[in-house]
């Protein structure tokens, strides 16, 4: 905070001083607003308390919020202007190696004089003969306008992904075990009967979805192919730039600036929830707030003796420890148990729903126990990895900062990306 913008506050501070002794509460709705004042001392008492309700901006017969129909336009509109801006790029770059006479966007849709080359045909006949300047263009164009999926995120692979992301990565695989019949994704549509009827999805289905990555190889296949059979528009240097636009996708935004401070340690950052170190202290911090009731109905807190044991390979065997293993692991006699634990909460994790050891476990699984002597004693190792993968979503730059771990070693860096292309670390957030 700069002088002048801590001087204003000062001076706001002098005119109007706050009063400890009250305290002011708000519960922020959709629908209402919650608010009271309550005055502490010698006799307590509510000064005020009330509330205000609205109509939630929701659609009548949905139940969607209002704004989602905007969000979804806008989203729309952005897709729609960054796919025109890069055609429009793919044109010039036709145009300037003479593959199009301009970068006129309806090349091939004037439906005067002779008629335009069927891209899919381009794409598979690319593979055997030399193409005609019209033919290779138009199948470039195609594949920059339909180039395929790809997902860099972390969690489209995991458990917890969205249905439609699932289905389209479910989808890209049973074609890529087709694909290895044909090639390429232009000769496989272009000849496989389950392209015939159509070539593109329909409304809600994903069952012709491909591979971003399979696109860029069949593009080096027919630049090739074209470069062998003497087409002096065919170069690497055609490739490199075409590819540099054409499979351009813009990195997802880390969440690292976002992350607070830590109240409680001056000069760090909060840690991500499945961060080992932090799993250990809920852990540990949850025990040490439970007591043991004994046959006579005595009660005590757990030893220095017991917590050792509650602690002992923590996350190796299983992400949870319910209140009936953690009894069993630190040997408490029949007929004693923790108070206020019934027979229904017993079977509960003690300090998490999700499992109190979820990210060291997922940790400890990836890394194996070799991989684990190696780093499991280094605490600092083991969070840093947590919050590298926690706060960052785009592989490219969760390979940057794990390199960026000191002291990890390069084989588990290795096996710690593979796990993260596979979604095993989706929960990690």
């Amino acid at each position: 905070m700069d002088d002048g913008a801590g001087a204003r506050l000062r001076k706001i501070g002098d005119r109007y001083p706050i009063n400890e002794m009250l305290v002011f509460g708000l519960d922020v709705g959709i629908a209402s607003i919650g608010s009271a004042v309550v005055a502490h001392g010698d006799t307590p008492s509510v000064v005020f308390a009330g509330s205000r309700c609205f109509k939630a901006p929701e659609e009548p017969k949905t139940r969607e919020l209002k704004n989602k129909t905007r969000r979804d336009s806008r989203l729309l509109r952005r897709v729609v202007r960054r796919r025109a801006r890069r055609m429009a790029d793919i044109r010039a770059l036709l145009a300037e190696t003479g593959l199009l006479v301009d970068d006129d966007a309806n090349a091939f849709h004037n439906k005067k004089g002779a008629p335009a080359p069927d891209p899919w045909q381009s794409r598979n006949e690319g593979l055997d003969r030399r193409l005609t300047n019209a033919e290779l263009a138009s199948a470039l164009i195609h594949i920059a306008k339909h180039r395929g999926f790809k997902s860099t995120r972390k969690s489209d692979s995991s458990r917890n992904a969205p249905d439609d992301d699932r289905k389209m990565l479910g989808a890209i695989r049973e074609n890529q075990e087709l694909l290895a019949r044909h090639g390429t994704v232009g000769r496989m549509v272009a000849t496989d009967p389950k392209f015939f009827e159509r070539k593109r999805n329909k409304s809600g289905e994903y069952t012709h979805t491909f591979a971003r990555d399979d696109l860029r190889v069949e593009v080096t296949r027919i630049l090739s192919v074209q470069l062998r059979l003497g087409n002096p528009k065919a170069s690497t240097e055609l490739e490199e730039r075409y590819s540099a636009i054409a499979f351009h996708q813009r990195p997802l935004q880390d969440s690292e600036h976002l992350v607070g401070t830590c109240p409680f340690v001056t000069g760090e950052r909060r840690s991500p929830r499945h961060a080992p170190s932090f799993e250990k202290f809920r852990f540990l911090a949850k025990l040490n707030t439970v007591k043991v009731r004994d046959g006579e109905g005595a009660l005590r807190r757990l030893t220095r003796e017991e917590l050792a044991k509650a602690t002992e390979d923590f996350g190796k065997s299983s992400k949870s420890v319910t209140w009936n293993a953690l009894g069993k692991k630190i040997g408490l006699p029949k007929g004693v148990f923790f108070d206020g634990i019934d027979e229904k909460k017993a079977k509960t994790d003690v300090a998490a729903s999700g499992g109190c050891a979820a990210g060291t476990k997922t940790l400890y699984d990836v890394l194996g126990p070799s991989g684990w002597n190696a780093v499991g004693r280094k605490a600092e190792l083991l969070d840093g990895i947590a919050a590298v993968i926690a706060f960052r979503e785009d592989f490219a730059s969760i390979n940057r900062g794990l390199r960026e771990v000191d002291g990890l070693p390069p084989a588990i860096l290795g096996a710690l990306m593979d796990a993260v292309r596979a979604g095993t670390f989706g929960a990690f957030k």
